[in-house]
């Protein structure tokens, strides 16, 4: 045989590209090229979205689907491009992972990346041996490119035939170029001494022939298909599935649709399960196994299944067909197929009549890429002369005898259990390279591939008992199921690649791109952990991330010794009569005389910015950056020529730091740390000793707030960390496979000296001995040990509540920035639902134990002197960030609002009750305020004069006991907040000398940033009432003794203007005096308080048509939120009202409009739509979702104490596009939970409540459905 000097590989899956490296290693050929059909590399591990093909069940049952089409006589040639399906749609869905452990698929020479995704880690823990297909495919495309190879490469090219020529002896490849539809395909030939075939047997799928099939694809061509097509389960939410299969994709499928699918799903199962899983997969209590099928009927409008048992399934919506895929080799007319496997092929490989045609992957193998790559080396070597075959009488004999050992099918090519006989085989076929020889060495089989590849399995079936257990025990009813599918597995056909495993969706941000500097506020993706806040960019090769410490404010005593929080200096109480006399004489007047100044009120400040620099790198591909709500956890990774670099962020609560990781396949390239700071007056110092780099500065000279951060930096296994410093920066040298650093942070702010005892300094110790010990304790832990602590502490609390809706549209599949940029109405369920849950992301990460509550923009500044202060304004601001909050589990993070209130604002309020009032008893404060007990009037009287904060702030002190039920905590902390706003507005209140009916008003009052100075101002009187009222309810639990306060309440309550009161036009009055101008559109809805988050109106009067009318008036009056200001905040509070008038179109239209016009593509809400950011939306976003789930109102103290029900109505304002959704974990106002799912047209049809902390009170709590019916929730 003459010498092989050319050969060509068909493919570039992992067959393929081993193939290529070993070919090329051997030095033996003048021309090796490669033809891949798709426009990557990978095989089937190239994800694409491509429409699904209906299925030719004749031909694909009888395998003859994937034919030969018609070749120009003449080549080169131009052809209209081809129409004809020829299976090349990918396998693959956004969350596959692998399910062998990755160390048993690598390759000898080139190790997969230790890039585990986040969802990977939450199912099997941070050593999870599973990888994201993404990282795979990239792994496979670098082996391909590595010197040089991708040149060898014609992507978009099929082989349409190939044939040996008798003449030449060579193999003769006509090849066709695919062009775009409506394009041309080019057609030209080429000749080669030998032919590689490494382009699989996983494309073409195999469905059995069952009577009845083919008309139901005539009639439903989109609900059945194969496991190939497989995109997920959100498509079959709340449908009828029946699968086929008893192997790993099937399996997996059926498992995936535990929670959207209807229960059970009918698994059709013959008993031969797969070897290495067995049927743990279908012994969930979701999952009915059913025998084969006999026939299915679709006729006259029905969709039933029969099986051989006699049983059937009706009203089937989709079948699924795990079934297997056929061999199918149109282009090599001369080389047959026969049961499903290529004949003739001498140890998987060589055709015994032609050596020189190869073909690598024919076989069913569990230790795949390394199975691909001893066949590689083994063929490479035998093309090349270098090592040889025995007599063709000895290769037929191996045939026969395996044929006679393992059957004359499928399972003739299954290595499994003989891997090392087989490894072995091949290995001293191809023999080692003779000493300064060239090709690829392979070593010896390991017993430890195998015991790693087994372990691998062994933990997969763990987690299906762990998860059918657990279902057994509980019982799953369907929302149950779909609030624990997070942590059951899923699948598709794209497993058969290398027994993949595609999980269940988790919820994330992501981007394939880097956020922009310029834009960091609208790009990056925010960490907290309470008290530091911190924003990683993502850029390549500089990282800056932003950093923030809550507490780090300029002014108040940290620049004057004499600040007063806006006090004056004498009372002002004495204008108050005038002024009062004034306004009930004239109905209007002002508080000019009450009006202060504000000097060194201060500002929240940026901290610093990290920066990350790696050099100048290069050759970027696979970027991709993630926030993963479900562990917050924030990654990127990235490939740079041959070098994989995956990085990681998050901030613990538990070790008050945030940690940052760079880690990689090979080799990180020098990098250096640093901090910056812009300040320079003063300039802050920074500093470097050892691995770490120190920032120490004060917000002012001498007597500014001290700040320090420290920045220590860890390299595991290396010994030479003692000193990296390089001037102020921290330098770590070429050559690190694992980076990590630590970050930690504080002032010397201390809320507990807000007082008079400690002359209202705020000040406490120096914060650096503090931050040196935090970072240093951090730091002595490994990044194993300190990742797992964070997500379990942060899971502990954002799993106590789950909101899952449908994914109608597949957007799970786009980057969600993408999706946030170009969101619009009607909307999307997948956003909605990922913003919701991103609000109780940012809930968590800025509100803490120890922290301060979350201000204007939560706990992350890109600036020193953000908008309006970055402060906290509280005449709806601050009351929305904390909507929803108890309800949706998230109540034991609200005690920094109680420690701020406490320290901040009531010893400093009490002073100002007195010296702007005249009152000593109670505390006040107004709209705006700093973290320096600032409580008294700014300058403008439209939005300083609003004394209300204190009573609308007891309002959430309420809201924290009624779900909470803490009677500890409302004795010692909630109440003598609570109180102390009563006590005040005991004093205030004036019998109203204009209208003179003997009801008690407010006066002077200022509805928030609107109207004029009035009295009886709607918005304080509905407020008033509810603070007297939840004063009386809450009596006995507060353990209070003081009989002559409650009686005073009790009398004042009774005369109280309960502050609703019908206008001329039929609006609800937002003062007393009917001034109100139909149609202002103002953003504030005031007057509707006690509508939501009140409920005097929507509770005490929700019945009274005349009032709920006059609700809806107001509403279409004020306009959509977009006319004044188009704030995110306005949208959501109207959504809200909407959901609880159970207007759904309306409550739905204003959610999607806050998103469309005001969320940026991080998911940040913007003022206007643009810069600045302001968290509250984020925040009455969640709470506006609640009251569309749910409609449960407060009962006032009267309803109580006579025993009326609380009837609580699930699903209010469902809207139709959240259809077959569900709620888990919503708390009940008096203690308890319920979770509901509802159907198709937003009914709720399931629910569950435990009621058991209520006691003897569960039989007052009443349940009811949209359209008034009543629900057992009992069971």
């Amino acid at each position: 045989m003459s010498p092989i000097k050319s050969v060509a590989v068909i493919g570039t899956g992992p067959a393929g590209a081993i193939a290529v490296d070993a070919l090329i290693q051997e030095k033996a050929f003048d021309r090796v090229r490669v033809f891949e059909r798709q426009e990557k590399a990978g095989g089937c591990w190239v994800s694409r979205n491509e429409k699904q093909v209906p299925l030719d069940v004749d031909k694909l049952s009888a395998r003859t689907a994937d034919a030969p089409i018609p070749i120009p006589t003449q080549l080169p040639a131009s052809t209209p491009a081809l129409a004809q399906h020829r299976f090349t749609d990918s396998h693959i869905y956004p969350n596959l992972h692998t399910n062998v452990d990755a160390s048993t698929m690598e390759y000898s020479q080139e190790s997969i990346p230790a890039i585990r995704s986040e969802m990977s880690i939450a199912l099997h823990g941070p050593d999870t041996p599973f990888r994201h297909h993404t990282v795979i495919r990239q792994y496979i495309e670098d082996l391909l490119n590595r010197n040089g190879y991708q040149d060898l490469v014609e992507y978009n090219t099929t082989v349409e035939r190939a044939v040996k020529d008798p003449k030449t002896g060579k193999w003769e490849l006509i090849l066709r170029r695919a062009g775009k539809p409506g394009g041309y395909d080019y057609w030209w030939s080429e000749s080669f001494d030998a032919l590689v075939v490494a382009s699989g047997h996983y494309s073409v799928p195999f469905i059995p022939s069952i009577p009845g099939l083919k008309e139901w694809i005539d009639k439903y061509p989109e609900n059945v298909l194969h496991t190939k097509q497989y995109r997920g389960p959100e498509r079959y939410r709340g449908k009828k599935v029946v699968t086929v299969g008893a192997s790993v994709s099937a399996a997996d499928t059926a498992v995936s649709l535990i929670g959207s699918a209807q229960s059970p799903i009918h698994a059709v199962v013959r008993g031969r399960y797969n070897p290495y899983f067995g049927d743990w997969a279908f012994r969930h209590p979701s999952i009915s196994r059913k025998p084969p099928i006999s026939r299915v009927e679709s006729g006259n409008g029905q969709r039933t299944v029969y099986f051989e048992d006699g049983t059937s399934v009706s009203d089937v919506d989709y079948i699924i067909f795990g079934t297997g895929f056929t061999w199918a080799l149109p282009y090599l007319p001369d080389i047959p197929t026969r049961n499903n496997r290529v004949p003739d092929l001498y140890l998987h490989i060589f055709h015994q009549s032609d050596s020189t045609l190869a073909f690598l992957g024919a076989v069913g193998a569990g230790l795949t890429f390394k199975i691909f790559e001893w066949q590689a080396v083994a063929a490479a070597r035998v093309l090349a002369g270098k090592a040889q075959l025995p007599p063709l009488e000895e290769q037929q004999k191996w045939e026969q005898d395996r044929i006679a050992k393992k059957g004359d099918g499928p399972a003739f090519s299954t290595i499994n259990p003989d891997f090392r006989e087989y490894f072995e085989t091949l290995r001293q076929l191809a023999g080692e390279p003779k000493a300064g020889e060239p090709g690829r060495v392979l070593p010896p089989f390991e017993q430890e591939w195998l015991d790693v590849f087994n372990a691998g399995h062994e933990r997969r079936i763990r987690m299906w008992q762990k998860a059918n257990e657990a279902a057994a025990k509980s019982k799953l009813t369907r929302f149950q199921a779909a609030s624990s599918h997070r942590m059951l597995i899923s699948g598709s056909s794209a497993a058969l690649c290398a027994l993949a495993l595609p999980f269940a969706a988790a919820k994330s941000l992501w981007s394939d791109s880097p956020g922009n500097y310029s834009s960091f506020i609208t790009t990056a993706f925010p960490l907290g952990n309470g008290r530091l806040g911190v924003m990683p960019i993502g850029s390549y090769d500089k990282e800056i991330v932003n950093l923030n410490v809550d507490s780090l404010w300029r002014g108040g005593p940290f620049e004057s010794p004499t600040y007063s929080g806006g006090n004056p200096n004498v009372s002002k109480a004495g204008a108050l009569p005038g002024i009062r006399e004034w306004i009930f004489q004239n109905g209007t007047g002002n508080v000019s005389a009450l009006l202060g100044e504000y000097p060194y009120y201060g500002s929240y400040q940026v901290l610093a910015n990290l920066t990350i620099d790696m050099g100048e790198l290069s050759d970027i591909d696979g970027y991709r950056r993630n926030l993963d709500l479900d562990s917050a956890v924030y990654s990127d990774h990235f490939s740079t020529g041959e070098t994989y670099v995956e990085r990681e962020a998050f901030c613990s609560y538990p070790d008050n730091v945030c940690v940052y990781r760079l880690s990689s396949n090979s080799s990180l390239p020098e990098i250096t740390f640093g901090l910056e700071n812009q300040l320079t007056s003063p300039a802050p110092n920074v500093s470097c000793h050892g691995n770490s780099i120190s920032l120490y500065g004060q917000t002012y000279p001498v007597i500014g707030m001290i700040y320090n951060a420290r920045v220590t930096v860890v390299v595991p296994g290396s010994s030479n960390t003692s000193d990296l410093c390089s001037s102020s920066t921290v330098k770590v040298p070429e050559g690190e496979k694992e980076v990590f650093l630590v970050f930690a942070a504080d002032t010397n702010y201390e809320a507990s000296n807000g007082n008079s005892k400690a002359s209202f300094s705020f000040k406490g110790e120096n914060p650096y001995m503090k931050v040196l010990q935090t970072a240093t304790n951090a730091a002595k832990k490994s990044y194993s040990a300190l990742k797992p602590s964070h997500v379990k502490d942060y899971q502990g609390v954002f799993n106590k509540f789950t909101l899952t809706l449908p994914d109608p549209n597949g957007s799970a599949d786009r980057p969600t920035t993408e999706l946030l940029s170009s969101y619009s109405q009607p909307g999307d369920p997948y956003v909605e639902n990922l913003l919701f849950d991103y609000g109780r992301y940012l809930f968590i990460s800025s509100s803490r134990p120890g922290s301060l509550p979350p201000n204007l923009q939560g706990l992350w500044t890109e600036s020193y002197s953000p908008a309006w202060s970055g402060d906290y304004h509280a005449n709806i601001n601050l009351q929305m960030n904390h909507w929803a909050v108890d309800q949706t589990g998230l109540g034991e993070l609200t005690e920094p609002l109680w420690t701020y209130m406490a320290e901040t604002w009531m010893p400093r309020g009490a002073e100002t009750a007195e010296l702007l009032y005249g009152t000593s008893e109670g505390w006040v404060t107004h709209d705006e305020m700093n973290t320096f007990g600032h409580t008294a009037m700014k300058d403008v009287a439209q939005w300083a004069d609003y004394p209300a904060t204190n009573a609308w702030m007891s309002h959430h002190v309420w809201d924290h006991f009624d779900y909470s039920q803490d009677s500890a905590w409302y004795r010692e902390t909630g109440y003598p907040i609570l109180k102390g706003a009563a006590q005040f507005w005991l004093s205030q209140l004036v019998k109203d000398e204009y209208f003179k009916d003997g009801t008690l008003v407010v006066n002077p009052c200022n509805s928030p940033e609107h109207g004029p100075t009035t009295f009886g101002c709607t918005h304080y009187q509905q407020l008033i009432w509810e603070l007297f009222d939840h004063v009386l309810q809450g009596w006995t639990a507060s353990g209070d003794d003081d009989t002559s306060f409650k009686n005073a309440i009790t009398s004042k309550f009774s005369t109280l203007d309960p502050g609703i009161h019908i206008g001329s036009w039929g609006q609800i009055q937002e003062w007393k005096l009917d001034i109100d101008v139909k149609n202002d559109t103002h953003r504030h809805l005031s007057n509707l308080y006690g509508w939501y988050p009140g409920y005097i109106i929507s509770s005490v009067h929700g019945s009274n048509k005349t009032i709920t009318d006059a609700v809806e008036t107001t509403l279409y009056s004020r306009g959509t939120g977009v006319e004044d200001s188009n704030t995110g905040w306005a949208k959501v509070w109207r959504s809200a009202c909407w959901a609880l008038l159970n207007v759904t179109d309306e409550a739905y239209s204003e959610l999607s409009l806050a998103i469309q016009d005001n969320f940026a593509e991080n998911g940040f809400d913007m003022y206007s739509g643009s810069p600045p950011f302001q968290i509250d939306a984020n925040f009455g976003l969640v709470g506006a979702m609640v009251q569309m789930l749910i409609r449960d109102l407060d009962r006032s103290s009267a309803d109580a104490s006579a025993g009326k029900t609380q009837d609580v109505l699930l699903g209010p304002a469902i809207p139709a596009v959240w259809r077959g959704g569900s709620v888990d974990g919503l708390r009940l106002r008096g203690g308890g939970v319920v979770s509901f799912s509802w159907n198709d047209s937003g009914v709720v049809d399931s629910c569950k409540a435990d009621l058991s902390a209520r006691g003897s009170d569960v039989s007052q709590v009443k349940f009811y459905v949209a359209g008034g019916r009543a629900i057992d929730c009992s069971s």
